[in-house]
């Protein structure tokens, strides 16, 4: 995926582009977290901190959103259920300090 061959290379970009994702359509929200949860990409715990706010945004937003019919809360819901345990999964563990 490129946006995860950005973040091997630039880890700080990708989240900064990332949280600008994370408050945009639920498509954008989805590619946001599929990108941000690759175990190779979460190094430092700083990373792994901002990569778990993101998903706390994203997690927030679905709760709170207004229009459940929207095609893309629709295609986006039943991934994210299904996949959550395992994004936070990956990024938990490395959001804390060794």
């Amino acid at each position: 995926m490129a946006l995860q061959r950005l973040g091997d290379a630039h880890m700080d970009e990708l989240l900064h582009q990332m949280e600008a994702w994370s408050r945009g359509g639920f498509f954008l929200q989805r590619a946001a977290a599929a990108a941000l949860c690759e175990p190779r990409l979460l190094r430092t715990v700083e990373h792994a901190r901002r990569v778990l706010d993101i998903l706390d945004d994203i997690t927030g937003s679905m709760a709170g959103a207004s229009d459940r019919r929207d095609e893309g809360f629709g295609s986006w819901v039943r991934p994210w259920a299904t996949a959550a345990a395992w994004r936070w999964g990956r990024a938990r563990p490395r959001a804390r300090p060794p």
